[in-house]
């Protein structure tokens, strides 16, 4: 009976030690539900104390945005504004990731961009739009070329700074079992590096959704810019709010998509 009692409590001191109770308020995604009524709640009252020109009521800009969806008017929209990240987007990582690597792993490379990098970052994407268009008109590359800016050098810039922080610790251990430096580069440094990395193409994700917006706010008649700059030329704010709900949903899910990837290439560090 002493022994079967004595070992009764160890099963349940160990499973409490694996399994931590987790409290229903303590759940990231119920707060995250209750941030958002928490939001649409306080939207919703300052709608019905305010003129729907100034701000509609989250039940219009719904009923607005399933009206549109159903007439084809924002999916066509979207699939423009779509296009134009996508593309400006892959060409900013297909670029920026590979410089920021060379300028991690190189400080000579690192100094001699150091100037550009710096100039850029400083300098908005948005002031060389008049510029932009002198270049290429009122065109696609116009949006392309901001697009790619915003997006660039976030990425180059988080990436050379995840590299340069690797712990120096890993790269001896490396070396002393005999990897070669692409073998520390694809298997020390890049995994090592990659909240930094995620972490810029957040950045770089917002930054390119607003270059899109400023893109076809003053240079397009397609996408959901062009579409919002014609809502609001005629007043039309529940149908504005609609094209603006596009572009939020677009961010959400990929920097959900984008969670993913650091959840998918971070499980290193747990094992």
């Amino acid at each position: 009976m002493s022994s079967t009692s004595a070992m009764g409590p160890a099963p349940a001191a160990s499973r409490a030690t694996e399994r931590p109770r987790v409290t229903f308020w303590a759940e990231k995604n119920t707060l995250r539900l209750a941030s958002v009524i928490l939001l649409f709640g306080a939207w919703q009252i300052a709608a019905m104390n305010l003129d729907p020109i100034v701000l509609p009521t989250p039940i219009s800009v719904f009923t607005s945005w399933w009206t549109l969806i159903r007439s084809g008017e924002l999916i066509t929209a979207a699939g423009a504004s779509l296009y134009v990240f996508s593309l400006g987007f892959m060409i900013a990582l297909v670029l920026g990731i590979p410089l920021g690597v060379a300028t991690g792993v190189s400080r000579p490379l690192g100094h001699f961009f150091d100037t550009y990098i710096t100039v850029f970052w400083s300098t908005p994407s948005i002031a060389l739009l008049p510029l932009l268009v002198v270049w290429f008109g009122l065109s696609l590359e116009t949006k392309l070329v901001l697009v790619f800016l915003s997006a660039f050098w976030p990425l180059v810039i988080n990436t050379q700074v995840g590299i340069q922080h690797v712990d120096k610790s890993y790269i001896e251990v490396a070396t002393a079992f005999g990897a070669t430096r692409l073998e520390i580069l694809k298997n020390v440094l890049f995994p090592a590096a990659v909240p930094y990395l995620v972490a810029g193409v957040r950045i770089a994700v917002g930054r390119a959704i607003i270059g899109v917006i400023v893109a076809e706010l003053y240079t397009s008649v397609t996408g959901l810019g062009a579409r919002m700059t014609y809502y609001s030329n005629f007043f039309q704010v529940a149908n504005y709010f609609a094209a603006l709900l596009m572009f939020v949903v677009f961010s959400v899910a990929m920097t959900e998509a984008v969670r993913l990837i650091e959840f998918r290439f971070g499980k290193w560090r747990s094992e």
